[in-house]
């Protein structure tokens, strides 16, 4: 994906979008870990070595952690991108057209988060794909 005029994941797209509009906003990644990572960016080398930059603000931690509880103690299925501007907190998910789909791990996460007092508002999809 591009992002101005710089290729990126479509995540750090979103994220930087996010941020270039005053949110605190990290790209929340869960596979393989027990704990999510917080990235900020993405180096050129393995998943394993990127580097965890968590939120500044410790409530954006201690919600994940509470939706993760009410999730069985599981963080599997956190959507992609966690922001936070004021009291506003948005989960977005990144889907490639006709490419992905939701899985039921992230449906799962966003009914404990929905069960757990957070509404419909503050969950965004964003569709992607590449220009032709």
């Amino acid at each position: 994906m591009d992002y101005n005029g710089q290729p990126l994941f479509a995540e750090l797209a979103i994220m930087k979008t996010f941020q270039d509009d005053g949110w605190q906003t990290r790209w929340v990644e869960t596979y393989g870990k027990k704990t999510p990572i917080c990235l900020l960016d993405w180096k050129d080398d393995k998943y394993a070595n990127q580097i965890h930059e968590p939120f500044e603000d410790a409530t954006i931690t201690e919600l994940l952690a509470a939706i993760a509880h009410v999730n069985n103690d599981r963080y599997a299925g956190c959507w992609d991108v966690v922001s936070k501007k004021g009291e506003q907190i948005l989960f977005a998910e990144s889907k490639r057209t006709k490419k992905d789909s939701v899985r039921q791990s992230q449906q799962t996460w966003l009914a404990a988060a929905l069960r757990l007092g957070l509404k419909e508002e503050n969950f965004l999809m964003v569709e992607w794909d590449f220009l032709p």
